[in-house]
C-alpha cells in the first residue's frame, strides 16, 4: 500500500480489494510502504522471507513495485513472482519491456 490514509491510497486499495474479492487469492501480507521504494524493498525481504510461496506482488505505484522486484531478485525469486505496479513510470514500463 501507498501513505496510510491517502486518497489515492484508499481508492486504490478499495479497488483491489474488490477485484479480489471471491477469487480465491490468498493474500499474505498488506503492508504500507508509503510510495517508496527503499521501504517497499524492506517490506517485500520481511514478506519473502516469511512466506516461501508468494506466487504475485500488487504495488500502489511502479516506484514501490520496482523496490519490491529488487528484494526479489536479491533473494533469487524474482523469476517466480509476477509484479503489478501503477502510475506507468518510465523505469518501470523500460523494466516490462526488458523482460
Amino acid at each position: 500500500e501507498g501513505t496510510q490514509g491517502n486518497g489515492p491510497t484508499i481508492d486504490r486499495q478499495a479497488g483491489l480489494m474488490e477485484k479480489f474479492e471471491g477469487t480465491g487469492i490468498n493474500i499474505v501480507s498488506d503492508q504500507a510502504a508509503d510510495y517508496n521504494r527503499a521501504k517497499a524493498t524492506e517490506v517485500t525481504e520481511n514478506v519473502l522471507q516469511a512466506n516461501s510461496d508468494v506466487a504475485a506482488i500488487v504495488a500502489h505505484s511502479d516506484e514501490m513495485a520496482i523496490g519490491a522486484y529488487n528484494a526479489a531478485n536479491a533473494a533469487g525469486r524474482a523469476g517466480d513472482i509476477m509484479f503489478f505496479g501503477m502510475d506507468g513510470q518510465k523505469e518501470a514500463l523500460e523494466m516490462i519491456l526488458n523482460g
